[in-house]
């Protein structure tokens, strides 16, 4: 990929210049990772794959119904990779 694509303009309020500058990316802290549960996810449970059919949250708890099991399942108890969520608008 072009180095071009990461560089932003960069206007100098000072000096009045509106050349575009390269700015070094900094870390996006707008940004965070937690699990994503929705109806069709596939999750670990008890060492086998399950299937989300749908999410409850109840007393501030979130809990997770699994198609294979009759019982409502604790979401800290699944094994699914996180996903990024962005806090703004990208």
């Amino acid at each position: 990929m072009p180095e071009d694509l990461y560089r932003l303009p960069v206007r100098s309020i000072d000096s009045g210049d509106r050349r575009s500058h390269s700015v070094a990316p900094s870390p996006d802290h707008s940004c965070f990772r937690m699990p994503l549960f929705r109806p069709g996810t596939r999750v670990g449970y008890k060492g086998s794959l399950c299937t989300v059919s749908h999410v409850l949250i109840s007393r501030g708890e979130l809990l997770v119904y699994l198609q294979e099991t009759k019982d409502t399942v604790n979401a800290d108890t699944l094994i699914l990779e996180p996903s990024r969520l962005a806090t703004h608008r990208i």
